[in-house]
């Protein structure tokens, strides 16, 4: 037994969540003899972290064998547990197929029916020949059991045909069969993910290529990778493309390692491992395909070609056989020889160099209107319809003129047609070979349209002023695409023309210059098309800053603006279709789809509510935002309505025709977690921070009843689809089924160990699904209340929850950044990745086609429920500093920021920008020494301030560190995580030495005593520790039933100050930990305090926009500052106070820092960052709704 496979069995065994990443990772290196000194030293941590997870995993499997269980015993233990596991021993103590082992026979199939996925294998019902080739290739597979094997060939040679014959033939003689196109070259980590799931019957998203060999091994699988030489680089045989080398790894592992399945790929290449590996006694074979006169005759049999069987063989050889050469050529024989082979080969033109030479004569006998629409497909690159056709063709054509067009392309066999794809008619594609030749002879011309009448100086003349110039009539990227599409059109369109560009003008400034000229020829030009638009999206790739530059009355069509930087640019009377602009959206705490499925509406961290267009993700509207965060959002069953809430303690009812408000409900609560309009629209539910539901009947206007039952926040509701019952999901740990007639709960669902918060009822009513922040998802039968099933597999706390409309599917949304589609059975199905922060909410579309996520990057994303592909993503941009620290000497204030980057400002300006982390920023401190600082995001870093370098970065085990302080001697830090842990760690080796465990939620911050000899500690569970740093005992907590967001000591060790969500703050006398004063005056939840360096004062930021600035011997409040508009996020007394300056930053969601002067009240800076779009002018624009040019405003945008 290897420990991958124990540690299958210890899953079994334990209670689902009970392993967490370090636990795991010590199981493992326990199991292969390692010591915790060894295994500490591996991973970064200290030895006795390690021992006390250590200590804690065996007694966990202790408790669940009924024996003792150390390190010295669990293996012998394990094994034996074997006998009660449904997982044989032999299957685990060795691979299921051996190097000596033998296939199966060729003769003899599986009896089971095989589980496939033919991804887009051709139809091959009409083949001709190649029989000796498919015997020999299904002998290597099925009798000599062959690992890899390539079949190689020049383009146009039918090995997709060939591979794809095969596998129809042999499917049965394997469990799965899989077929991929790397025709888009997609990474090999994107492959493997997709694989995986596949092959483990959605078991494992373990992404790796050691987990795929564990596929390869536990089921006799047939993987095909169509067009492989995608990834290699053209020009150098034997190299892969930068960015594909890991493909080179797969391969060899694939080829090298026992298992029982195989790989065929297609490529017109060798790929080096092959040739290394290959042999003809060994499980790596290749085989080269040729041309074949049976399939030759056959070919031109089928096209009507009159000719002799020795015309047809000289024809033959001279294409060298290629079925896709035989079949263009045959095209021209029927167009000027009426089909007479002799007549044709008289001419004696027939001697082209190979399948390119073909093309290029095939091409030059193509009308304008025919290129144009295979450069289209190219560009489109999957089945495209004639409508969009149309749309994109520029100028616009005839409809007639276009289909006449199609027509000539379907007979001369350079398209394929799909008459019949998902309900849909009329589409069509390329096949690989002409999409190739037609995607480079694209660049290659556009490239040409560009250089034409460009001086030796880079400078664009006259070049781009004909209005057939493929750079104006033909679009390089298209906004409009699924993103995975968009990808493609990157990489092999935009890419390749960047560096045909580069290595033309040698250096930016050149490339600077020649943008210019050709700026100023768009504006001379009266073409109208796409060019303006390309020139952005080439620049983006060229990763050129257009700082000021003017693109005034130009058509900016097919633009991604998205992530880019813009100030000072010029869009004055420019007309913009179809481009993405960065969104004015903060993390997206909720998601609804209006019932027909045309919009989507967001509520966010802001309390914006938008609504969007489906169909192409542009703002449609944006409604008067919430004051705070926004949590709750609904749809009303006609659409007409859209109901919100969050923590302004309002709910609102919006007129979505008009975006006006036409109800609104104050409450007495903290937030607003959730509502939901009844079957008939006339009953909106509200679940609240308090314990009670609301039910608001809209039409009275008045709240008729309240339910009560539940001990904690009520997070979110439904009605049943009959409206007689109404679910709760509640903090308490339980879900409550209630009859709405009698007012009473007559069920209570109890399983869940954490908050549940979110809950959905199954189409039919008969079943409920629960997420939790246990990690699970839970299936329940309504009538008697009884868990079925439970759903493992999420890391972290399960936030959202969905039915699919038809009831088959659930789909389940993480903070561990994923969400989850499963069966009705509870079978997972697929793990849909791309999110990079929390995911909050999760929306089946109406038709059940398309699934949409939410999170806290900022993005909603939307996905192909069937294939799991990424189709469209809303990206958003907003600048909160959470993270405040000023340098020890005060002389400059740094910043962490929602946008990823950490800022120093002195004396009212920014000085320094940096990218430090991949997420948002969420806490900053300085070392005493001001030599070295930490910033904590989904892992801490390390930095040097002098050069601004990253000298270490320490990864926690998992969520994000909200907080970090340094301790007063610089020698330790203490950091405060989402995984509801402290650690202590030591600045010098940058090893955990303590982790301290007690909260039940987020902590918030945590801050050293000034003799450093303790820790405090407070979070979203209501309690405040104070912690013995060496013994890591918990020596004093404090209980609210708020949340406690910020804890602080006094400079002299007297008090211990915390502030909590109902306004208050409390001072506790350190020494007897009794109460001594509660300061109020605050009207929301206190976010932050801090204390003055000399202790006399005491300041405080609020939900209600304001600081206050307390004395700390009085508890009066000396004086109230405002100016921030949105929530005061954190603030911070400058370390150096005088009798003449006491300074004080603070932070909001504003998207300013403000310093104040204490002693005169007065706000000395207003600190703004620079939007993506500072200065952008977008005045007198068309195309734009007024809810883009507001959001556009928000980014720094102006219209004067």
């Amino acid at each position: 037994m290897i420990a991958v496979d124990a540690l299958a069995v210890l899953e079994k065994t334990l209670p689902p969540g009970t392993l967490n990443q370090v636990k795991t990772l010590v199981f493992k290196q326990a199991w292969d003899g390692k010591g915790y000194a060894e295994i500490a030293e591996e991973a970064g941590y200290d030895t006795d972290y390690i021992k006390s997870v250590a200590a804690q995993l065996w007694k966990s499997i202790s408790s669940e064998l009924g024996e003792k269980v150390t390190k010295t015993n669990f293996r012998s233990l394990l094994i034996q547990r074997l006998d009660k596991s449904d997982v044989s021993e032999d299957s685990l103590v060795q691979p299921p197929i051996a190097e000596d082992s033998t296939p199966l026979p060729s003769g003899i199939a599986n009896e089971k029916a095989p589980v496939v996925d033919w991804g887009e294998a051709p139809d091959v019902s009409k083949f001709y020949g190649r029989n000796e080739e498919l015997a020999q290739i299904s002998t290597c597979n099925l009798t000599e059991g062959c690992r890899l094997v390539a079949v190689l060939g020049m383009g146009g040679m039918g090995k997709t045909s060939l591979i794809a014959k095969l596998a129809q033939q042999v499917q049965h003689h394997y469990d799965f069969v899989i077929w991929r196109s790397l025709r888009n070259a997609p990474t090999a980590d994107e492959v493997i993910a997709e694989l995986i799931p596949f092959l483990s019957e959605q078991q494992s998203d373990q992404c790796s290529t050691r987990q795929l060999v564990q596929c390869l091994r536990a089921s006799k699988c047939l993987i095909i990778f169509d067009n492989l030489e995608s990834i290699l680089q053209a020009g150098q045989v034997g190299y892969y493309r930068p960015g594909y080398e890991e493909y080179g790894n797969l391969l060899r592992v694939v080829g090298e390692t026992a298992h029982q399945s195989c790989l065929l790929l297609t490529s017109r290449e060798k790929p080096p491992e092959v040739a290394e590996l290959e042999g003809l006694d060994l499980a790596v074979r290749s085989f080269s395909l040729r041309g074949s006169s049976e399939v030759a005759t056959a070919l031109l049999n089928a096209k009507g070609i009159e000719g002799s069987p020795e015309q047809q063989q000289q024809l033959s050889h001279h294409y060298g056989g290629s079925p896709l050469a035989l079949k263009i050529i045959a095209s021209s024989i029927q167009d000027l020889f009426e089909g007479n082979l002799e007549d044709f080969l008289a001419q004696e033109t027939v001697a082209f160099n190979g399948i390119r030479r073909l093309l290029d004569q095939q091409f030059k006998r193509l009308s304008p209107l025919e290129k144009v629409i295979l450069n289209w497909l190219a560009i489109n690159r999957e089945w495209t319809s004639i409508a969009e056709l149309q749309r994109d063709i520029v100028p616009t054509v005839s409809m007639a003129s276009l289909l006449e067009s199609l027509e000539a392309l379907t007979w001369r066999n350079l398209i394929e047609k799909n008459v019949s794809r998902q309900g849909q008619s009329g589409q069509y594609t390329l096949q690989p070979v002409v999409m190739e030749y037609v995607t480079n002879d694209l660049v290659q011309q556009v490239y040409q349209d560009l250089m034409e009448d460009t001086d030796s100086q880079g400078v664009q003349r006259q070049g781009l002023t004909s209005s057939q110039s493929y750079f104006h009539t033909h679009a390089l990227l298209k906004t409009t695409v699924k993103d995975y599409i968009q990808d493609s059109q990157k990489r092999l369109i935009l890419e390749p023309l960047a560096q045909l560009l580069r290595n033309t003008f040698f250096s930016a400034p050149m490339l600077a210059q020649w943008v210019q000229s050709v700026l100023n020829q768009l504006h001379t030009s009266p073409v109208t098309g796409y060019g303006p638009g390309n020139l952005i999206n080439l620049c983006r790739q060229l990763k050129l800053d257009l700082t000021g530059y003017d693109f005034s009355q130009l058509p900016i069509w097919q633009a991604n603006l998205r992530d880019m930087s813009l100030p000072q640019v010029n869009f004055k009377g420019a007309n913009f279709q179809q481009t993405l602009f960065t969104q004015s959206l903060s993390g997206i705490l909720n998601i609804a789809y209006s019932p027909k499925g045309d919009f989507l509406a967001t509520i966010d961290a802001t309390g914006s509510v938008r609504l969007w267009q489906v169909a192409d993700g542009q703002l449609h509207m944006s409604f008067e935002d919430h004051s705070y965060w926004g949590w709750a959002l609904a749809f009303s069953p006609d659409g007409q309505q859209l109901a919100s809430g969050g923590e302004d303690n309002m709910v609102r009812v919006w007129d979505v025709t008009t975006g006006q408000c036409i109800n609104s409900l104050e409450l007495k609560c903290n937030v607003v977690w959730t509502v939901a309009f009844s079957p008939n629209g006339q009953t909106l539910a509200i679940g609240t921070s308090d314990t009670d539901i609301l039910l608001w009947d809209l039409e009275r206007n008045q709240l008729p009843e309240v339910l009560q039952g539940h001990t904690s926040d009520v997070r979110s509701l439904q009605f049943s689809p009959d409206g007689q019952q109404l679910v709760s999901a509640s903090h308490d740990h339980t879900l409550k089924i209630w009859n709405l007639q009698s007012g009473k709960c007559q069920q209570t669902c109890v399983g869940h160990s954490e908050w549940v918060l979110s809950v959905a009822y199954s189409i039919d009513g008969q079943t409920l699904a629960s997420g939790s922040a246990d990690r699970t998802v839970r299936l329940w039968d309504v009538k008697t209340g009884q868990c079925r099933q439970t759903l493992s597999g999420h890391d972290l706390m399960v936030t959202a929850i969905a039915f699919s409309p038809d009831g088959q599917h659930i789909a389940s949304a993480s903070e561990d950044r994923t969400v989850r589609v499963w069966d009705v059975r509870g079978q997972h199905l697929k793990t849909l990745v791309g999110h990079l922060h929390w995911v909050w909410s999760v929306a089946f579309s109406p038709d059940g086609q398309m699934l949409a996520s939410g999170g806290s990057d900022q993005t909603v994303r939307f996905w192909h429920v069937q294939t799991g592909r990424p189709l469209k993503t809303l990206a958003g941009y907003i600048d909160y500093s959470y993270a405040l620290a000023w340098l020890p000497d005060g002389q400059a204030l740094l910043s962490g920021s929602s946008n990823h980057t950490i800022r120093t400002w002195e004396q009212g300006r920014c000085r320094q920008t940096w990218k430090a982390h991949e997420n948002w920023v969420w806490s900053v401190s300085c070392r005493p020494d001001g030599q070295v600082l930490a910033s904590g995001s989904n892992a801490v870093k390390l930095w040097d301030m002098e050069t601004n370098a990253c000298i270490a970065t320490l990864q926690e085990d998992e969520g994000f560190v909200f907080c970090l302080a340094w301790s007063p001697n610089g020698r330790y830090f203490a950091t405060g995580s989402s995984d509801h842990r402290v650690r202590i760690w030591k600045a010098d080796t940058q090893r955990c030495l303590q982790l301290l465990e007690g909260h039940e939620g987020w902590v918030f911050q945590v801050a050293w005593s000034p003799n450093g000899q303790s820790l405090a500690s407070c979070g979203v569970d209501g309690t405040a520790n104070v912690w013995n740093i060496k013994t890591g005992d918990c020596l004093q907590t404090f209980h609210e039933d708020n949340w406690i967001w910020s804890v602080v000591w006094s400079p002299d060790h007297r008090f211990l100050a915390y502030s909590t969500a109902d306004g208050n703050i409390k001072f506790w006398d350190t020494k007897t930990w009794k109460l001594l004063q509660t300061l109020t005056g605050h009207t929301a939840q206190v976010t932050r305090i801090d204390f003055s360096p000399s202790g006399r004062r005491l300041a405080s930021g609020s939900y209600d926009l304001t600081i206050k600035i307390w004395d700390v011997e009085t508890g009066n409040c000396q004086q109230t500052l405002t100016g921030h508009t949105q929530i005061i996020t954190n603030l911070v007394f400058n370390p150096v106070e005088t009798d003449n300056s006491c300074l004080l930053a603070s932070a909001s969601e504003d998207e300013t820092l403000r310093i104040w002067n204490i002693l005169s009240g007065e706000c000395q800076h207003v600190l703004r960052p620079e939007g993506p779009y500072e200065g952008m002018n977008v005045a007198d624009t068309s195309g734009l709704t007024p809810a883009q040019i507001k959001s556009l405003q928000s980014l720094g945008a102006v219209t004067g």
